[in-house]
């Protein structure tokens, strides 16, 4: 099994480059190394392993029982969102986080897809609302202003593009919507 590539931060957070090819890891080491966001992801501790047999690994962040790299993953993430929260916080503004939907969430035909290209999909168990429940209990735990998308999307199939699940153009006019009402509502 072949894993991804993945950054990984050492005990010394320091980063190290693991499956990356020999093309990739000089690009990648100059773009960090020229980055703000370098010196920003130096200050997290976090390690994220990516490897699946069969279904593609982000299609994991819907099933009911996570792994333990999920665990670490989302341990991760909220790591990276309160440390943004605090920075935000500095300058005296206010933080919005936004839940983005995935086409696994709002589509039968992506699901549909799923269980014919990976029919090991069938045997699994599947919360295709998880991610969103995880990300809300989280905002409301940490006094974080969430804005999630999911019920904008979840009946509305005309809002994502059927190829790769990005937003189309009446997407990002919704995503465009609920970001404005929150602007326009968020104290000054």
């Amino acid at each position: 099994m072949k894993e991804k590539p993945f950054l990984i931060f050492n005990e010394g957070n320091t980063l190290s480059f693991k499956n990356f090819t020999a093309y990739q890891r000089p690009l990648l080491e100059t773009i960090l190394r020229k980055s703000r966001l370098a010196a920003f992801l130096n200050n997290i501790l976090f390690k994220i392993t990516l490897s699946s047999d069969t279904l593609p690994e982000g299609h994991n962040i819907f099933t009911k029982n996570y792994n333990k790299y999920w665990g670490s993953a989302w341990n991760t993430t909220f790591r990276i969102i309160n440390e943004l929260n605090k920075e935000v916080k500095k300058d005296n503004s206010t933080f919005l986080l936004l839940i983005g939907v995935d086409n696994l969430q709002i589509s039968s035909n992506a699901k549909k897809n799923l269980f014919d290209d990976y029919p090991d999909a069938k045997n699994t168990a599947w919360d295709f609302n998880k991610p969103v429940r995880i990300m809300e209990q989280f905002c409301e735990k940490n006094h974080i202003t969430c804005l999630s998308a999911y019920d904008h999307f979840k009946n509305n199939n005309e809002t994502l593009f059927v190829e790769d699940g990005h937003w189309n153009k009446k997407g990002h006019e919704i995503i465009a919507q609920i970001l404005a009402k929150a602007l326009n509502s968020t104290p000054k």
